[in-house]
């Protein structure tokens, strides 16, 4: 028998209706449970269900009124933000003498960014990748072609090849990042004094490293942490790793990432003791170094109308903002602005550092204008006074200038781990 739409549609409700909820939808709802463990182990468990919850979290988000809730489902959904961020984006290309400036662009365009020009004059380019990390599939093109790839520092999350007549053999790729051995520094140290009456004093020869990150542009790096050396042997077979710190210096200092500036090109160095001089290579080292990323930008504090902002002072998430001046001349606006931390810790001397490119004027028409720099930085515990400038981009008229943001910087830290082989001993 053939049943009516109006019954098929009714009875499809019911069902709908008599479907229990998901299982995101049920630990959301535990995270406002009397029982303190009982909260912890949903917020586990959701952030465990991985990106599939993510809907289910963002509707939550907007619906709930407990405090408690919210701060529970926002550190869950920036976790898994970052843990997709620090995925590779992958790209594939199947091509024969094809035009250079056409395959970056393909694979640029694959990961979600722009290929700009560097001037290199390459005609063509035969390559095979399938589903490969992006910093693995430019690796290959630079061994292939000899130029440099590196991401520029920009809104456009632009990728730029040049031809320096230069080579980086010593490459690691670890997920979105790409680590590039830049050079090794040694140094002896003969004891002369103190000497033991017994045995034989070992005079250890020094080694430091000095290692390139580079970083996918949806990820910029606002800080890096100490370095810590898992595994370094010479191809003697000596191990290269220094002596192990104290557990107080290795509990403070490893993990401790102080943010900084936001680049994509960032450096980080490391220390080896090189025991037998005879060896002439350092066949495997593996270490891991803390990486504090950008996962989110938020506006902070807005002003609307900054040409009429003058000695007005504003409240952010944990500091205050005064705008000191506001002058307007042959196109560029000029600020004089005063933040005060609300708790000023002076063991904190980095918070200041990233002010100025968290700082974002917009002119009446929506658009972006272009920092023009810092021209006077006064630093005090928990005070900093700027002066910054901004204008149009080059070559663009702006609209009158409107307003002002100051953003927050949501980061995340990780250890990111890397390897290189067969590197030469100085």
């Amino acid at each position: 028998m053939r049943l009516p739409l109006t019954l098929l549609a009714t009875l499809a409700i019911g069902v709908a209706e008599a479907q229990p909820p998901s299982e995101a939808r049920r630990l959301i709802g535990l995270l406002g449970s009397k029982d303190y463990k009982e909260r912890e182990r949903a917020s586990k468990d959701l952030a465990a269900l991985g990106e599939r919850a993510l809907p289910e979290l963002n509707a939550a988000l907007q619906q709930t009124e407990s405090p408690e809730v919210q701060r529970r489902i926002e550190v869950i959904v920036d976790r898994l933000k970052a843990e997709r961020l620090l995925r590779p984006s992958r790209v594939s290309i199947d091509c024969k003498g094809a035009p250079f400036k056409a395959v970056m662009a393909d694979l640029c365009k694959q990961a979600g960014y722009e290929y700009r020009d560097g001037g290199y004059s390459a005609s063509t380019i035969t390559l095979k990748l399938a589903d490969a990390p992006f910093w693995e599939a430019m690796v290959k093109i630079s061994e292939l072609t000899g130029v440099t790839v590196v991401p520029t520092d920009d809104e456009k999350r632009s990728i730029s090849a040049y031809n320096n007549e230069t080579v980086n053999p010593y490459n690691c790729v670890s997920g979105p990042f790409q680590f590039t051995a830049a050079n090794i520094n040694s140094s002896r140290n003969l004891q002369l004094a103190n000497l033991p009456r017994r045995g034989q004093l070992t005079n250890p020869e020094y080694l430091g490293m000095n290692v390139q990150i580079l970083a996918e542009p949806k990820l910029p790096i606002v800080g890096v942490g100490q370095v810590t050396v898992l595994k370094a042997v010479d191809d003697k077979g000596s191990s290269l790793v220094p002596p192990p710190e104290s557990d107080d210096d290795r509990r403070s200092t490893r993990f401790y990432v102080q943010n900084n500036y936001r680049s994509l090109n960032q450096s980080c160095g490391l220390n080896l003791h090189r025991g037998n001089r005879e060896a002439t290579t350092i066949k495997e080292l593996h270490a891991k170094v803390a990486l504090a990323v950008l996962v989110e930008v938020r506006p902070e504090i807005t002003v609307e109308n900054i040409l009429k902002a003058k000695k007005q002072k504003f409240a952010g998430g944990d500091l205050d903002m005064e705008i000191a001046e506001v002058t307007e001349a042959a196109g560029v606006v000029g600020l004089k602005l005063i933040f005060r931390q609300r708790v000023a810790n002076p063991d904190d001397y980095g918070w200041s550092y990233s002010i100025a490119q968290r700082l974002d004027l917009l002119d009446d028409k929506g658009n972006k204008l272009v920092s023009t720099g810092v021209s006077e930085q006064n630093n005090d515990v928990g005070i900093l006074s700027i002066r910054i400038g901004f204008a149009a981009a080059t070559g663009q008229k702006a609209g009158k200038p409107a307003k002002l943001i100051l953003n927050e910087w949501i980061t995340q830290t990780r250890e990111v781990e890397f390897k290189f082989k067969n590197i030469p001993l100085p």
